[in-house]
């Protein structure tokens, strides 16, 4: 493998970049684009029962104010038919209602935000989206999949609970397919801000019951078989939850429909978040049947709290005083409940000392019948990049300025809390701002805090509620990748017992869609007293909250369960047998020296051949015992197994295991190599037959000699050296790493830390100590040239084996030194490489594709100063072959000299010819120490590291940006 790194034959390291680049254009995505026309504006209006134009994914909403403004009503408006939709009122639908009978009909609001705030069109969409999808599941169909129908509320029509209702109530029909009595749903879309209103009346203020209204207005519709999906926030759920604790207003005798007790009337809530006593005696004796699909703020935030401790933030990871640990921002929104009561939850753990900034909604100052940028975004977008003298100036509806100075006073306060960190806490990386959430229920705002926060907190942990799809779209991804999200639900519901409750619904925006579709399902079977298996199967999927960590493609999944202390009593004792057996099975790989050199005489031929035979198997077990170490480990830690998603360390500890072995068994090559170019170099020049042992020549001794020294140190002497280089240079990098802080370790569990800065300081002292033991052999090279760089002769039976001169005053032996020298150097040019691998592997170890790493300062200063040292060793090495040549160049330029003046000399004509031929033969030399710089090893080592670097990160780049 080796010889093919550096022949030019097979070039690994280059084909190993080009993988790294292909793997991250493998992971882009590419748009999706539509081809249909846009389509005219003629259409034939119709007279039904539905007659608003609006597709099944249309916000209800903005079909009605659509249609109302194109005057769609004008072909109706002189129509006499007693079905017209002009026409339609509460009365006209609940007559329509009763023809289908309790038994075959239920009726389903949905409460949704019928505001024109941005965001909240959005809103109403996946409602609806989720909505129909949850009745097609449960086998029901829009009756008219291309229109919506609606019906008004004139004044003095609503009911007398209601203090103020909306002007129409938007409903559609739905019908099961495969029935033979089929059975229908009348949806109906409620307006929650309309029903929640105060209004004055002109002489006192009448406030809104919100819960007795809905009550009403249902009852009106439909005496029996009523659900609601809702509220649509928490503020509306409170005000309904105080309402219940009112006594009832007397009702007149001809108002029917406010007699309806609020008993008979369900509630699905897949929205509000906000926590409630559900043993409260008033909600009781009302009999409020309250069924809340989705998660509270406190358990939300406990899940969190959990995970925050998992990640090893917290005040009993810090040393004393513990005052200085546990440090978190919270950024969050005041001018909603739903993020005021959420921001309360997050306070309620002694463990953490949280600091809060707050900010309005809408951060970007976008309104939804906004057309034109404000001044801020003009001034920054012009021409499409920015303008560095305009980027969020103090003015205009955009709030992007304010967000800016939440963030310098962030870094403000994270740079007071590191500078009164203790020596020992900030060993632990337990200084500063830990971890900051965004609390907010607008998913732009939130993006906009990750950009403005996320470089300048590179070792924060990033926080959040909600989980949305948006989180993985390439634009936001740079942003959102590695964001904690505690959420009820996924993007779908999960599989219970073989049966899927998403059934072939592509999965959704975001969770609150996924819970609407849960408490849609499980409305309808509870209302219409279905006990199937699916119905079952919602029955006892109760919303939990959930962690998810966001990769670079897909949302993963976290574990939530806290480390046992048998887990942290056992997995030393399994990374040591992992460690220990991977060792083994990288030894194994290569023959065993002394059986490979030849230097275990008393090993037979026999013993060999079983060695040989019995190796594969050995192999085999040494692999499976790493695998399944490697399993259990995996178990045992909290820590997800992803590779190309970003959110996982293990392919990263996977590419440090493969640089221990790498390194380990390039330890293993070198000390053969070593022992091989010996025994070639001393068959060459130092054999028992060219006179060695019959020297009278002091200069023939000290040739001699300095070989003995040189073969004599050899491999041992080259570790030894090494070792005590590699313990200092280990030290003063532990000395770094006291003074700058420990490197980020983003993993789960204190399992799953110990063993990631473990085999990281182990994979990085046996590839430092590789490097230092390249460093030792060049240096030693390095002594013996010098030594035949001083005036040497050689034995006359050597100088006869290579046909050279054997007068006493005319010899060429400097050509047998540039020789030998050439040949002690040219493995070098190899050897130089070894430690490249693994330090590659080390380097991608730290890749961003594989989770949020940073590269430590201490340890780049580390392996800088290490290949540092080969580099220097290498150009020494070259100075000293150079100097040797030139010497060598010099003193046979001086015999030619003199042999042109010798003209008494026999053959001087031949040493003249043969002294011109070796010199320019030896002026000739290319290989080894004697290659032109830019063909050195080492200036080709530090252009393959570079490239390396410069390939992963722009892997990085492409797969971050979807390039």
């Amino acid at each position: 493998m080796n010889n093919m790194l550096t022949s030019g034959q097979t070039p690994w390291l280059q084909i190993v970049l080009v993988i790294l680049l292909a793997s991250g254009a493998a992971l882009v995505n590419y748009p999706l684009s539509s081809y249909r026309p846009t389509p005219e504006n003629s259409v034939l209006r119709h007279q039904s029962i539905q007659s608003v134009d609006a597709r099944l994914w249309q916000d209800p909403f903005a079909a009605i104010r659509s249609a109302e403004s194109r005057s769609a009503r004008t072909a109706c408006e002189a129509s006499t038919k007693d079905d017209c939709p002009a026409d339609a009122d509460i009365a006209w639908l609940s007559s329509l209602r009763s023809q289908y009978g309790d038994q075959h009909a239920l009726t389903l609001g949905v409460m949704v935000s019928g505001g024109a705030a941005v965001g909240d069109n959005e809103a109403r969409r996946r409602a609806r989206y989720a909505v129909l999808s949850a009745l097609q599941v449960q086998g029901y169909s829009p009756e008219d999949a291309e229109r919506i129908g609606q019906v008004r509320i004139a004044p003095g029509t609503a009911p007398s609970s209601c203090s103020s209702v909306p002007a129409s109530i938007p409903f559609e029909w739905l019908s099961q397919d495969n029935a033979v009595t089929a059975k229908k749903i009348l949806l109906l879309w409620l307006d929650e801000r309309a029903i929640s209103e105060t209004r004055f009346n002109g002489q006192q203020l009448a406030p809104a019951n919100a819960s007795l209204c809905i009550a009403s207005l249902l009852a009106a519709i439909s005496p029996e078989r009523n659900a609601l999906i809702g509220p649509a926030s928490s503020s509306m759920l409170l005000q309904m939850l105080s309402d219940l604790k009112q006594p009832l207003t007397p009702v007149s005798p001809d108002d029917g429909t406010a007699q309806l007790p609020i008993s008979q009337l369900a509630v699905y809530s897949p929205y509000a978040t906000v926590a409630h006593d559900p043993s409260d005696p008033a909600l009781h004796a009302r009999g409020f049947a309250f069924h809340r699909n989705v998660s509270t703020d406190d358990v939300l935030a406990a899940v969190i709290f959990k995970e925050l401790h998992l990640r090893r933030i917290g005040k009993d990871y810090g040393l004393s005083p513990q005052a200085q640990a546990g440090h978190i921002a919270l950024i969050s929104q005041w001018d909603t409940l739903y993020a005021r009561r959420l921001q309360q939850s997050f306070e309620g753990d002694s463990q953490f000392q949280t600091h809060h900034f707050r900010f309005m909604r809408g951060l970007d100052g976008k309104l939804h019948d906004s057309k034109e940028p404000t001044r801020s975004d003009a001034a920054s977008s012009r021409n499409g990049t920015p303008d560095p003298a305009s980027i969020e100036r103090p003015d205009g509806d955009a709030q992007t300025d304010y967000l800016r100075r939440i963030s310098a006073e962030l870094a403000q306060k994270d740079r007071l809390l590191r500078a009164e960190c203790s020596l020992g806490n900030r060993i632990l990386k337990q200084c500063g701002i830990r971890a900051i959430g965004i609390l907010a229920n607008d998913y732009y705002d939130k993006l906009l805090i990750l950009q403005a926060l996320r470089k300048q907190f590179t070792e924060a942990i990033f926080f959040t509620t909600d989980l949305e799809a948006a989180m993985l779209h390439p634009a936001d991804n740079q942003h959102t990748r590695n964001l904690l999200v505690a959420s009820s639900f996924g993007l779908g519901l999960p599989g219970i017992g073989g049966l899927s409750l998403q059934d072939g619904i592509a999965p959704f925006r975001d969770s609150y869609q996924t819970a609407t579709f849960h408490a849609t399902q499980l409305a309808v079977c509870k209302s219409l007293a279905m006990r199937d298996a699916r119905c079952e199967s919602l029955s006892n999927l109760n919303p939990s909250a959930q962690l998810y960590e966001i990769g670079l493609n897909q949302v993963i999944p976290l574990q939530t369960a806290a480390a046992t202390a048998a887990t942290d009593r056992q997995w030393p004792y399994y990374l040591g047998l992992l460690i220990g057996i991977t060792l083994w099975w990288a030894y194994l790989i290569r023959f065993p020296v002394a059986i490979s050199q030849g230097q275990a005489s008393h090993l037979d031929g026999g013993y060999k051949a079983r060695w040989q035979t019995i190796k594969p198997a050995l192999l085999l077990i040494g692999s499976l015992a790493i695998v399944l170490l490697a399993a259990r480990l995996i178990q045992l830690t909290h820590e997800p197994l992803y590779w190309l998603e970003g959110v996982s360390s293990w392919p990263s500890e996977l590419l440090r295991m493969l640089a221990l072995i790498v390194s380990l068994s390039c330890m293993l090559h070198l000390h053969q190599r070593i022992r091989a170019n010996q025994a070639l170099l001393h068959t060459h020049y130092f054999a028992e037959d060219a006179g060695w042992g019959e020297l009278d020549d002091p200069r023939q001794y000290r040739v001699w000699q300095a070989w003995q020294h040189f073969r004599q140190a050899s491999f041992g002497r080259v570790f030894r050296r090494a070792c005590v280089h590699t313990t200092l240079l280990m030290f003063i990098g532990i000395c770094l790493l006291l003074a700058l802080g420990l490197p980020n370790t983003p993993v789960r569990g204190n399992s799953a830390y110990y063993f990631s800065n473990a085999l990281y300081l182990i994979s990085a002292g046996m590839v430092i100590l590789l490097i230092f033991c390249v460093a030792s052999y060049i240096a030693s090279c390095v002594e013996l040239i010098k030594e035949l760089s001083q005036e040497t002769r050689w034995p006359l039976r050597q100088l006869e084996k290579f046909q050279l001169p054997q007068g006493q005053e005319y010899r060429f032996d400097d050509w047998l030194e540039i020789r030998m020298i050439a040949e002690l150097t040219t493995p070098l040019s190899m050897l130089v490489f070894y430690p490249i691998a693994p330090l590659m592997l080390l380097l991608a170890s730290h890749s961003q594709l594989f989770d949020a790493w940073d590269f430590s300062p201490a340890f780049i200063l580390l392996f800088a100063v290490a290949f540092g040292l080969v580099l220097l060793h290498a150009w020494w090495l070259r100075n000293a072959a150079e100097r040797a040549r030139q010497r060598a160049i010099d003193g046979l330029e001086l015999q030619l000299l003199q042999l042109h003046g010798m003209h008494t000399l026999d053959n001087r004509q031949s040493l003249i010819t043969q002294g011109n031929l070796i010199m320019s033969r030896i002026a000739a030399y290319r290989s080894g120490a004697f290659a032109p710089f830019s063909q050195q090893a080492s200036v080709r080592a530090v252009l393959y590291v570079i490239g390396a670097v410069s390939g992963l990160k722009l892997a990085e780049y492409m797969t971050a940006l979807n390039i």
